[in-house]
């Protein structure tokens, strides 16, 4: 008996290893849901806050979709001016558009926008499936807590609440 627990246990690590390397000759298109030969761009502005140069730029190529992601650099000089230009154009450049922008993601965690909601949202991807979207805001001002559920047939349910600290 001892022994066909160890062939069974040494069966089922090899599976789980053989699946492993599976996934990971997976290319990133096929990973993010594509066919394996697409051809993927990701554009990504990085130094916001730097100068108010970086800020106009970035501001004009988030809102033209040319961009969907950047890096804020805290603290930098004009740090300040694009905090209070994404405040008045929340529409632009957060988690929830982001989150329209994808598929095969189910929950989105936002920190570094500096953003918040006041509750965990759902949102539909460009395949018309819900995902959910929560922002934490910064400097751990929010906490909170997100239970995912999958049933038998690998069906997603999730509730969520955040706690102002």
């Amino acid at each position: 008996m001892k022994k066909l627990s160890r062939h069974l246990l040494l069966i089922a690590v090899s599976i789980f290893f053989f699946a492993i390397q599976a996934n990971a000759q997976q290319t990133l298109a096929e990973k993010l849901g594509y066919a394996a030969d697409t051809k993927l761009l990701i554009v990504h502005a990085d130094d916001i806050g730097l100068a108010q140069s970086v800020n106009d730029a970035s501001n004009k190529a988030f809102a033209s979709g040319g961009i969907t992601s950047g890096s804020i650099m805290v603290p930098c000089p004009w740090f300040v001016d694009f905090a209070e230009h994404y405040k008045s154009h929340p529409d632009q450049i957060s988690d929830l558009v982001l989150a329209k922008r994808t598929k095969n993601i189910d929950l989105i965690i936002g920190g570094h926008t500096h953003t918040f909601l006041k509750k965990p949202t759902v949102t539909k991807n460009i395949d018309d499936k819900n995902m959910l979207v929560n922002q934490v805001g910064c400097w751990g001002v929010n906490m909170g807590r997100i239970d995912f559920i999958f049933d038998e047939s690998k069906n997603i349910s999730s509730k969520g609440t955040s706690i102002i600290v």
